[in-house]
């Protein structure tokens, strides 16, 4: 299920400032010259459920650049929590 906001309702969101979201866990996934990307995880409390969403800000002061600046519209992608197990390599001793 995905949820359709406007982009001024879905930087409200990403801001925390949106009354019917809640953030869940937020992390910066890449870095350009002039962007840094996030993604995210909010729970939409009407329902209860979760929606992922990643965007992109300026990488500095010089950047003029917010979330969702040139979409018309944004798209929440239901997501649930799922244990992985994660394979890592590490120094032998």
């Amino acid at each position: 299920m995905k949820l359709i906001l406007p982009p001024e309702e879905a930087r409200s969101v990403v801001y925390q400032d949106h009354e019917d979201f809640e953030l869940v866990q937020t992390t910066i996934v890449d870095k350009t010259r002039w962007s840094v990307i996030y993604e995210g995880v909010y729970k939409y409390l009407p329902t209860n459920r979760f929606y992922y969403i990643d965007w992109s800000v300026g990488a500095t002061e010089q950047q003029d650049e917010s979330p969702f600046e040139y979409d018309k519209e944004v798209e929440f992608i239901e997501v649930e929590p799922r244990e992985v197990t994660v394979i890592k390599w590490i120094p032998c001793e």
